[in-house]
């Protein structure tokens, strides 16, 4: 069915659809990278060293490489898998806290 002003709503909801998903990843890779400033003391073969990260570190400091005590994403170790698992895990919080919201809001103003 095709309204007046020639916008079909299959293609409005799809696009409504599009905007909240790229919405709630960009929210999520914003949290993922503020996650850095959460460290943590690590253990790698004798050797110390620390991470940022949460829930998982995907940035790991490397001694003798970069400057010790401080992260970078230049000089120090990404971990891809432990940053695609921090991106998803925000992304999913994100839209819990945005579904619950909403759902919440319309309980209210019904």
């Amino acid at each position: 069915m095709e309204r007046s002003n020639g916008a079909n709503p299959a293609d409005l909801r799809r696009s409504r659809t599009a905007r909240y998903i790229a919405l709630r990843a960009l929210a999520g890779l914003v949290l993922t990278c503020c996650s850095v400033a959460v460290h943590r003391d690590l253990v790698f073969a004798s050797e110390a060293s620390f991470g940022g990260g949460w829930p998982l570190t995907f940035l790991i400091d490397r001694p003798g490489v970069s400057v010790t005590g401080r992260l970078s994403l230049i000089e120090d170790a990404v971990d891809p898998a432990a940053f695609g698992i921090d991106w998803l895990f925000w992304s999913l919080l994100v839209s819990l806290v945005g579904t619950t919201w909403r759902r919440l809001a319309r309980r209210d103003g019904a």
